[in-house]
């Protein structure tokens, strides 16, 4: 919903998705604002890694290693 809405800050992703949110998953309040929370500083940080230059590969690549499976010494 974040990328859909192009709206990555917490207060502004929350004035978009909030009601959707809580509504498609059934969530109460507290936790729906968190799940917004949890995207925005995800997005925060992807944005500061790849400024900052460092690699930006999803721990799942992997299988739950931070290196990429291309350099994985068990999975060669």
């Amino acid at each position: 919903m974040a990328r859909q809405s192009g709206v990555y800050r917490n207060y502004d992703l929350r004035r978009h998705v909030y009601q959707a949110v809580k509504d498609d998953y059934r969530l109460g309040a507290q936790a729906a604002q968190h799940v917004i929370k949890k995207v925005s500083d995800a997005y925060r940080t992807l944005r500061a890694n790849i400024r900052a230059g460092r690699p930006t590969w999803s721990t799942a690549t992997a299988g739950g290693s931070s290196m990429p499976a291309s350099r994985h010494p068990i999975r060669s």
